[in-house]
């Protein structure tokens, strides 16, 4: 198994950091990192320079580069890299595609998920680095120097100033700090929200106590089998002009928290669905995922307003059914279907279940998903066979096949 270690350094609007990766003889060294930051010295478990090959990858609309080691493989590799220049405001004039990471005097915000940010261990053949899955690696707690100013999330103080942050998943580091005086928060039950505009801070105690209404019923209504007891914490980046979400283990991140009621019902129910319905992946098996989470927030406003439920679930029908004829035309015409769209797959995943055999039985298949501690197209299918009749079972495993075989190579 491969093994890595990292610490970061905060010094006046620039980041360094070093990373020691042991790899087994099975991993080539191939690592990305996005082009903001640059490599400054690659070396061996003896301090031996090792000379490496470095050429720009496209990774979706991010600029980044790929570092591939001249080695046979496995054994330490220490590498020393550092930010290019100082960070602005935001790390990036592409905001539609790299909106989720922020730096300033004030607060920091980076998810590697998003922004390369250290030199990540990942897959040289691109149709594996395609289907979303990281190269097993075991990352202990990351090191963080020049936050002793800062709040820092999800995070512990070391005596010496130091903090140490845990991957939420294997796939992911998260850094949220807010320096200490300079944000306002908001509390309500199992939720702590944050943000650092003052406007917000109504708001934020109403995304907060929405965020544990929405908990209280899933717990005790529809996933009462495997309920979450755990404490959250909800951010705003404060983007006024967008209203997104996305969740990460106990922490949801928000573009603002001024949303409408009527969007709060779209997206809360959704977000926290992802508390059951999170396997990681972003192929087209992760269609489960965002499928899962989505029904689940149809059945939670099946339960308190069905008007609103049927109008919501026709026009994702709606949706969901026009991206579907694109991808069988695009089938026809011989094209590549491209990067999967997974929330629509889920959604007319499901939808098609509920249409032919009824919410009762869209409930029950999603559990089938989200109970298992293993969340695979594979152990979804078995569950369904396990508990369901024939129909049930024959339809929904043609439906599974019909959208894997889709995107073999995502």
């Amino acid at each position: 198994m491969n093994h890595a270690a990292m610490e970061l350094h905060f010094v006046s609007c620039m980041l360094k950091g070093t990373v020691r990766y042991t790899l087994d003889s099975e991993t080539t060294p191939y690592f990305l990192l996005d082009d903001r930051f640059q490599i400054t010295k690659l070396t061996d478990g003896a301090g031996k320079a090792l000379p490496y090959r470095k050429e720009p990858v496209t990774r979706y609309a991010y600029r980044q580069s790929a570092y591939t080691v001249q080695s046979a493989g496995g054994g330490q590799i220490e590498i020393d890299f550092e930010s290019v220049g100082p960070f602005r405001r935001h790390l990036s004039q592409r905001k539609r595609r790299d909106r989720y990471n922020y730096f300033s005097k004030d607060r920091i915000f980076l998810y590697d998920n998003y922004l390369r940010f250290y030199p990540c261990l990942d897959h040289p053949d691109i149709a594996v680095r395609k289907n979303g899955c990281p190269v097993p690696c075991v990352y202990a707690p990351l090191t963080v120097y020049g936050l002793e100013d800062y709040v820092v999330y999800f995070s512990k103080r070391r005596a010496d100033g130091a903090c140490t942050i845990d991957m939420p998943k294997a796939d992911c580091y998260l850094i949220y700090a807010f320096r200490k005086g300079c944000f306002y928060e908001a509390e309500c039950g199992r939720f702590h929200a944050l943000t650092q505009n003052k406007r917000e801070q109504k708001s934020a105690m109403a995304i907060a106590q929405a965020n544990n209404d929405v908990l209280d019923w899933y717990n005790q209504n529809l996933y009462m089998e495997k309920p979450v007891e755990r404490d959250f914490e909800l951010i705003s980046l404060g983007f006024f002009h967008r209203r997104n979400a996305y969740v990460r283990d106990h922490l949801t991140v928000y573009e603002n928290f001024r949303i409408p009621s009527g969007v709060c019902e779209s997206y809360i129910p959704h977000e926290l669905g992802h508390l059951w319905c999170i396997s990681g992946t972003f192929s087209a098996a992760g269609f489960l995922d965002e499928g899962g989470a989505e029904w689940s927030a149809e059945i939670y406003r099946y339960a308190h307003d069905r008007e609103s439920f049927e109008k919501h679930r026709r026009q994702q029908e709606k949706w969901s059914e026009h991206y579907w004829k694109q991808l069988c035309r695009a089938g026809q015409m011989g094209k590549d279907a491209g990067r999967p769209n997974r929330h629509m797959m889920g959604f007319r995943f499901f939808n098609r279940i509920y249409k032919k055999f009824g919410l009762d039985t869209v409930r029950r298949c999603i559990l089938c998903y989200a109970l298992p501690d293993e969340q695979s197209p594979q152990t979804f299918l078995k569950r369904v066979r396990e508990t369901e009749s024939d129909a049930v079972y024959d339809f929904v495993l043609q439906e599974t096949q019909d959208i894997l075989s889709r995107f073999p190579q995502h």
